[in-house]
């Protein structure tokens, strides 16, 4: 009896195998993003960590208390909650009673302290059109099509959880998506028309997320024409969004299945793994296991507070030195003219220059260009010459002995 339970076992373990095989898992958001950041980071994300980090943990936390926040207030009917109440719940979410252990975080008291006060400023600051809400934190998927090297037709899903989906009007959907962050996205005066399609004015993650979202809602839902993404920060109390609309679609779905196709080959193949530097350096987890070095991540390079702090104070010292070095030499080139700078591709000098607005300006420029003027020095150019007529008096003596 007990040689046939653990061949049953076995013979299970080869079907659901099998299935695997035959039917992977969804790809979801988070990790489609990572890849088309960098293939490294995928890797990383493939693999796992053990670990959350306290702000990361934080946010899980604010996440799962603002979903039940939400929910209580759909099943009391009301616009608005007691700031008291949603702190209870957010505690009662803090226990994670029925969240599986694999998924538990570990927040400190001061990211948690963080996260009470969003959930205040959240629900203190905003009426919840509860009434618009067509699902909070509920996960769609839907199918990616695209040609493998052999030609065959290969079908894959895609998976992704928005924090809030709103029905805003009849035809356009809206993306509710949670930052418990202090830092804000750059805004720009005059939103452009670049602004709106390409959804530059939002946080440097919320440009993946509209597209994905974009697709998955539109694919799920045929008769919304466009969807907005919007980014709350409740502890600034700001909002930023973008739209995209359905004729957009096409170009992204398209460009989704490039990635999905690429996610696959890495994975059958194992790599190459190759990383790719930029600002995403600094969101890595796993930034030590990284080949790159700091010079190389440029605006990514910092993967620390420690060595935030270490650039800071370099930037302060550097800023002090620049300083420094311009005052002495501005009395350098007043006294002997402009300093060459050695560059690979030009000549260049630093100086004393009149621009084209007849604005004086000292700083690096190169020579003799159509639209820099040098500031002559009459004064200083007859010394020169003096000095030079001085010399030539003192070699000609010395030659006649």
């Amino acid at each position: 009896m007990k040689g046939r339970i653990v061949e049953r076992d076995h013979t299970d373990r080869i079907i659901e195998k099998i299935d695997r095989e035959l039917k992977p898992e969804p790809l979801r958001r988070t990790m489609l993003e990572k890849l088309d950041e960098c293939a490294l980071s995928a890797k990383f994300e493939l693999d796992g960590t053990p670990f959350n980090t306290h702000p990361q943990a934080a946010g899980i936390l604010f996440h799962r208390a603002m979903a039940e926040i939400l929910r209580t207030m759909m099943r009391q009917g009301e616009q608005e909650i007691p700031s008291q109440e949603a702190v209870e719940i957010l505690y009662e979410a803090a226990r994670q009673r029925d969240v599986p252990p694999a998924e538990r975080v570990r927040c400190s008291w001061r990211d948690l302290a963080l996260v009470r006060l969003g959930v205040v400023k959240c629900v203190t600051d905003n009426r919840f059109s509860i009434e618009k809400i067509v699902s909070i934190e509920e996960r769609l998927t839907v199918p990616i099509v695209y040609v493998d090297d052999q030609g065959e037709i290969v079908t894959r899903e895609i998976s992704g959880q928005p924090d809030v989906l709103l029905a805003e009007l009849a035809d356009t959907a809206v993306i509710l998506d949670w930052k418990l962050t202090w830092a804000l996205p750059p805004e720009r005066k005059t939103p452009t028309d670049h602004d709106q399609q390409f959804g530059s004015h939002v946080s440097y993650e919320g440009y993946f997320q509209q597209r994905f979202y974009a697709l998955v809602v539109m694919r799920t839902y045929p008769q919304i024409q466009r969807v907005r993404l919007r980014e709350y920060y409740p502890l600034r109390g700001k909002v930023r969004v973008a739209t995209v609309t359905r004729e957009r679609l096409e170009h992204i779905e398209r460009e989704m299945a490039l990635l999905v196709y690429e996610h696959d080959r890495l994975v059958r193949e194992q790599g190459p793994w190759r990383p790719s530097p930029g600002k995403h350096c600094g969101y890595c987890r796993a930034p030590i296991k990284c080949p790159l070095t700091p010079e190389e991540k440029a605006e990514g390079a910092i993967i620390s507070n420690e060595m935030a702090e270490r650039y800071a104070a370099e930037r302060e010292v550097a800023d002090e030195v620049r300083k420094r070095r311009t005052e002495a030499l501005k009395v350098w080139v007043k006294n002997h003219g402009p300093v060459k700078i050695k560059a690979s591709k030009e000549r260049r000098e630093i100086g004393w220059r009149i621009g084209p607005s007849g604005g004086k300006n000292f700083g690096p420029y190169v020579p003799d260009s159509g639209d820099v003027r040098l500031e002559r020095d009459p004064d200083l150019e007859a010394r020169m010459r003096a000095s030079n007529r001085e010399v030539e008096e003192m070699r000609r003596r010395a030659a006649t002995g």
